[in-house]
């Protein structure tokens, strides 16, 4: 057994050594996308499929895997990584009419026009890899446009198998390929008046992993139901539309991201320094595409991969906070060990301005913490860009942020956000998420 498993190991390490890209066959990837407008229609539903199959090796056992598939409503149509008389150790993705068999339906969703374009895509990949490139991964991104494997993420049977060999390479989990990664829109700046203000000193980088070097920075992670205006609130405190947002009832965010830039980050008596900050926007959770306890695992393994601590959660909502809204974020505050860390989390009850009246706000902020478990902490700062005025900072606040509106109608929300998110103790602990990303790099 160790022999052939070192065998498929010194194969996958090939192909993790070269660029993350699909290498499209141009000429086969035209031929399938013939294929697909004859075969598939807007309006049509597909199936997510997946099927068991033995592990080939002498001394496997019972190890087995999911082969991953897209299928049309009656199964006819098959999309998946396959030989298709090219060899075993040649895969490509391509579209056949030969029925899979037995096999289970893991969902069932429409062909928009974006699934369809997804699919024209990925058609004509060569470049398969067990651990980065793999038929989970590419038949949910058709789906969801994550480009995800839950065999490679927690105890999943790839994971098992591959992550002790990966060294540098497991920051390439679970990323999207060079080929599927949509061109960003031109970063705008969104208040003139935030940035004379001397709080935000912030050129940004998207970054797509972090290295060792980054668990110095100020790192802060945000976390909340698909909707909730995650990255909305990113681009405020970036001053910067550094993230794609928009009301959906799916994840705008496809993949964690990464943003670094440098904030004036100050102290609770008023001190301050300027200091490299990581924003981490996370995929949002509780949508119709990934279980609240998938989307946990996905945020899980990339953090770990990426950082060895956290300074500060930033947890939102919106709107009606459902049972599995909270018990989501519960999962995550259990993970990132909140009991011993409440200085560190702020959680904000989003879209405020959709309330009634500032009693309502109140409410909505205490009933967020009651249901989430947590405790309202308030703390007296001094401000050091308001000659040394004294402020309250609270660890449970609302903000609303309207399309559109001027500085002056958002001001006292944004500083609510801005003292909430970089005001800190002299002394905390760190939130420690790993040991691995600090024993890679």
């Amino acid at each position: 057994m160790g022999e052939a498993l070192s065998k498929m190991i010194d194969v996958e390490r090939t192909s993790w050594s070269k660029p993350h890209e699909l290498e499209i066959n141009q000429t086969y990837a035209a031929q399938q996308c013939e294929l697909i407008d004859r075969f598939f229609e807007v309006g049509d539903m597909l199936q997510l499929c997946s099927k068991l199959y033995p592990m080939e090796y002498p001394g496997a056992g019972d190890d087995k895997y999911q082969h991953w598939f897209i299928t049309n409503s009656e199964g006819s149509w098959v999309l998946e990584f396959g030989e298709f008389g090219r060899g075993p150790t040649d895969l490509i993705a391509g579209v056949h009419s030969n029925p899979r068999g037995e096999y289970t339906i893991e969902d069932t969703f429409a062909l928009t026009t974006a699934v369809l374009e997804r699919m024209k895509r990925v058609v004509g990949a060569t470049n398969y890899s067990v651990a980065l490139r793999n038929c989970e991964h590419m038949s949910r991104y058709i789906q969801s446009g994550c480009w995800v494997s839950f065999q490679m993420t927690g105890k999943g049977f790839f994971r098992k198998m591959y992550y002790k060999d990966m060294a540098a390479y497991t920051k390439m989990i679970n990323k999207l390929p060079l080929e599927l990664k949509e061109e960003g829109e031109e970063v705008k700046l969104l208040y003139q008046e935030n940035e004379s203000s001397g709080r935000i000193i912030f050129q940004v980088m998207p970054k797509t992993v972090l290295t060792l070097e980054d668990d110095n920075s100020y790192n802060i992670l945000f976390l909340g139901p698909t909707g909730s205006g995650k990255s909305t609130l990113i681009n405020l405190l970036c001053n910067r539309t550094v993230n794609k947002a928009a009301a959906s009832v799916h994840s705008v965010t496809r993949e964690l991201q990464y943003i670094q830039g440098k904030h004036r980050k100050v102290m609770e008596d008023g001190t301050s320094s300027v200091r490299r900050t990581n924003i981490i926007d996370t995929i949002g959770f509780c949508d119709s595409v990934f279980t609240p306890k998938q989307v946990l695992e996905v945020i899980k393994s990339s953090v770990k991969v990426n950082l060895c601590h956290v300074d500060k959660v930033v947890i939102v909502c919106s709107g009606r906070i459902e049972t599995h809204h909270v018990q989501a974020v519960r999962q995550f505050m259990k993970w990132l060990q909140y009991k011993n860390h409440r200085n560190q989390f702020i959680f904000i009850y989003n879209k405020a301005d959709h309330c009634d009246s500032e009693e309502q706000k109140v409410e909505n902020v205490a009933g967020m913490l009651e249901l989430l478990g947590a405790k309202q902490v308030t703390r007296t700062v001094t401000d050091d860009l308001e000659e040394g005025q004294e402020n309250e900072v609270k660890a449970g606040i609302s903000t609303g942020f309207p399309k559109k509106a001027s500085y002056e109608e958002i001001a006292e929300d944004y500083n609510k956000l801005w003292r909430a998110t970089t005001y800190d103790d002299k002394k905390y602990d760190r939130i420690k998420v790993s040991k691995e990303s600090c024993s890679i790099l």
